[in-house]
């Protein structure tokens, strides 16, 4: 048998076979799972929101409820991973063993850290008497810079996915490409906090910045193109994969339009 890499990669691995059939079924338990990690992302959010006050007035209210809404319906699955990936490990499956899987768990893990950067940001936030605009320019920045965390814990999650699931290689490119869209994003807040700083009409920057570009938003289109590809090369070489692998791919889709219509909507309204 040919020792190349393109014969060994059309070869599932044995590991990854023996956690496909040991995988457990698609039940009721896993939906209440799922709106229970929807409810955890909502409570969270909101006790974000109110200690930062991060309320979009550019957006009408009933707009924001329901993006609210639909976006944490979509990210509770991968609050709700966590809970499944401590069950499997108790229980001695191996978790995660599937692309899709890596996509679940990270999405929940990387919207955790995102909650605690904020908590951790809002025991310096002044009181609410203080207006947005009249807050310290230096504590905008640290916002700022706060936020580029969430996308730099993202890039070491995917870059120890890219490591771990290195056969086939169109998934491992799915996984280098979204380190390179978070870096983007994290260095493009990063170096828009320095510049910030010796700017007059700060306000009106910030506001330019965040509702003009988005570098989540214009590189999440090379990861969809690139997810495509390798779903197209899993179907082609036959390879079976678990209903948590593809309950990660939507996931993942389904918050990547939900950033893109929310990008699009900011701007036309």
């Amino acid at each position: 048998m040919s020792d190349s890499p393109q014969a060994r990669e059309m070869i599932e691995p044995p590991q990854d076979a023996v956690a496909l059939a040991a995988s457990p079924p698609l039940s009721i338990a896993h939906f209440l799972l799922w709106m229970a990690g929807t409810a955890v992302y909502l409570t969270l959010t909101q006790i974000a929101k109110g200690l930062l006050r991060q309320n979009d007035v550019s957006i009408p209210a009933l707009s924001n409820i329901i993006f609210a809404a639909v976006f944490a319906v979509a990210v509770g699955p991968g609050v709700a991973s966590w809970a499944i990936f401590a069950w499997r490990r108790f229980h001695g499956i191996r978790f995660p063993t599937q692309p899709g899987e890596w996509l679940l768990l990270i999405t929940g893990a990387s919207y955790l850290v995102d909650f605690l950067t904020l908590l951790l940001l809002a025991l310096s936030w002044p009181p609410p008497t203080i207006q947005y605009s009249e807050m310290p320019r230096g504590l905008i920045v640290k916002h700022l810079l706060w936020q580029s965390g969430t996308p730099l814990f993202s890039c070491l999650c995917f870059a120890l996915a890219a490591f771990w699931v290195r056969r086939p290689r169109s998934w491992m490119v799915f996984y280098l490409l979204l380190i390179v869209q978070n870096l983007a994003f994290a260095l493009a807040l990063a170096t828009y906090s320095i510049v910030l700083l010796t700017q007059a009409n700060w306000i009106q920057e910030v506001g330019q910045f965040l509702g003009a570009t988005s570098p989540r938003v214009v590189l999440g289109v090379l990861p969809i193109v690139a997810l495509s590809l390798a779903i197209a090369m899993d179907l082609k070489r036959g390879r079976r994969r678990d209903w948590l692998h593809w309950t990660g791919i939507a996931v993942y889709v389904s918050i990547s339009l939900l950033h893109a219509i929310w990008f699009f909507w900011a701007r036309v309204v």
